[in-house]
């Protein structure tokens, strides 16, 4: 199953979601944050965090990864 974005490279071509996650730069973040309807149900916020994240089932279950550098 192919995804698009409504994002394009400088081309021209629309870039399909796999490819828009694979450029994300998540080097610099060590802060995550969940928002639901009662405000922040989760926050994680360590200098020593390395984030990572992982999209399954075709783009229907996403995975936040934190780590220690």
């Amino acid at each position: 199953m192919i995804l698009n974005s409504g994002l394009f490279d400088k081309d021209g071509n629309e870039l399909e979601l796999t490819d828009v996650f694979a450029k994300l730069s998540l080097s610099k973040c060590n802060r995550v944050e969940v928002i639901d309807g009662t405000g922040r149900a989760y926050v994680n916020n360590n200098s020593e965090n390395k984030v990572r994240l992982l999209m399954q089932d075709d783009f229907r279950t996403m995975k936040i990864f934190i780590d220690k550098k």
